[in-house]
């Protein structure tokens, strides 16, 4: 999982990037560990390193060794996290409050299929606060900031929620307006994209927006595989 930072808006004169990147490591499913697979993560003390163990390998005199791969990283969570811990220690906490400076902002979840992307980011369908992802936390989070910040600033939340399955853009809380176009903002009015006719939600409490996250959750090209029967397409 990796964030970025991106300076814009009335701060875009010295644009900066950061880029944190985090590894989180899913425990053993309970078909993996009947068919005797082992880990091969090993998270260093500092929590900062993280090394990969390769197959064994056997040399020109027959003898075994074992090979591994480094990694540094930002940041290494290991299986017994939770998710409150992946919040807090993820570094997400950080861009949320940049996002509210007028930074834009950016959350990443890379893994192959089953690594737990879907799992981290939203949680599981029955939410809870326990099993809540990063996306409703975040929600949560920045509600909890607006309203501490009341009467010094003023804003206005707004959200979309779209995917991308098959190279089509479908908008998930309008699913029958379809495929969707991807339009570039015309010279002297924005810099960047947008998706055409994307639904816009204005969002006035966390309530309603936890409501609309769960719906558009429903929406979501989804198929099975031996660890989780939603595994999401998009």
């Amino acid at each position: 999982m990796s964030s970025k930072r991106k300076s814009g808006g009335a701060r875009g004169n010295g644009a900066t990037e950061n880029v944190r990147v985090v590894v989180r490591v899913r425990p053993l499913s309970d078909a993996e560990q009947h068919a005797g697979d082992e880990e091969v993560m090993r998270i260093g003390a500092e929590k900062a390193t993280i090394q990969v163990m390769l197959p064994s390998d056997e040399d020109f005199a027959g003898n075994v060794r074992q090979t591994a791969k480094n990694f540094a990283l930002d940041g290494c969570l290991d299986q017994s996290t939770t998710q409150a811990q992946c919040f807090n220690s993820s570094g997400v906490k950080t861009l949320l409050d940049s996002a509210l400076e007028g930074f834009s902002a950016t959350v990443f979840a890379y893994g192959q299929t089953g690594s737990g992307k879907t799992y981290t980011m939203a949680g599981k369908e029955m939410a809870s606060v326990t099993t809540d992802g990063i996306i409703p936390r975040s929600v949560r989070y920045i509600f909890d900031q607006v309203s501490a910040r009341k009467g010094q600033v003023k804003y206005t939340i707004r959200a979309s929620f779209l995917e991308i399955y098959n190279e089509m853009v479908r908008d998930l809380w309008n699913p029958s307006s379809g495929a969707l176009s991807i339009r570039e903002y015309p010279p002297g009015y924005w810099r960047g994209f947008y998706v055409e006719d994307l639904y816009i939600f204005e969002c006035t409490n966390v309530d309603d927006m936890l409501f609309m996250l769960t719906e558009g959750m429903r929406h979501r090209a989804v198929g099975s595989h031996n660890l989780n029967k939603d595994s999401s397409r998009s």
